[in-house]
Formats: structure tokens, C-alpha cells, sequence
């Protein structure tokens, strides 16, 4: 849990303690810490599958992309020269001339 999380958990629990006198209290008013942190990871747990979700679908769309890129590559390099690269297999584009988009997966989901 993170220094976000331990601020939150006491500027509600300080609050809470505040209304305790309120004889007028919701059901919502009454969890207790354990709760709390359950609800917590509970967020935490829904960026993480939304993050992996993310990276998955990024990760897809760059390999159509190079995918798409290479055919290209190797169409033109035909239309150009047609008697010396009629050979030329997709998957023999050097990397060099068609990279690779690179998906980071090193970053914070969590809501500002």
C-alpha cells in the first residue's frame, strides 16, 4: 500500500471518527480498515487487468503494423526491381529498414 493510500485511509478514518457522534449514519459510514483495504486492492487489481489488457492490444497493433510495413517494403522493392528480388520473402526484410515499434511497459495506471 502506498504512502496515497495510508493519507487516504487516515483523513477517513479521522473524519469517520468525527461523525461518530451522528446517530443519522448510512450503512456506507460503517466498514472498518480491513474493508477499506480490500476496496483499495480491489482498484488496484482492476488498473493492473486494464493495464495488461492495454499493453496486450499495443502489442498486437505494432506487430500488424510491422507486419503490414514489411509487405510494403517488399511490393516496392519488387515494383523497383522486378528480375532480382522476385525471391524475397516478407520475413527477410532486415529489421533495419522496417523496426519494430517498441511497446513500454514500464509505466503507472492508476488514476490521478
Amino acid at each position: 500500500m502506498g504512502q496515497g493510500h495510508a493519507s487516504i485511509l487516515e483523513k477517513l478514518f479521522s473524519s469517520h471518527h468525527a461523525l461518530k457522534g451522528d446517530e443519522n449514519k448510512s450503512v456506507r459510514d460503517r466498514f472498518n480498515a480491513r474493508q477499506f483495504i480490500s476496496w483499495l486492492q480491489d482498484v488496484d487489481d482492476k488498473y493492473d487487468r486494464m493495464k495488461t489488457c492495454l499493453l496486450m492490444r499495443q502489442q498486437h497493433e505494432a506487430a500488424a503494423l510491422n507486419a503490414v510495413q514489411r509487405m510494403e517494403w517488399q511490393l516496392k522493392v519488387q515494383e523497383l526491381d522486378p528480375a532480382g528480388h522476385k525471391s524475397l520473402c516478407v520475413n527477410e526484410v532486415p529489421s533495419f529498414y522496417v523496426p519494430m515499434v517498441d511497446v513500454n511497459d514500464d509505466f503507472v495506471l492508476l488514476p490521478a
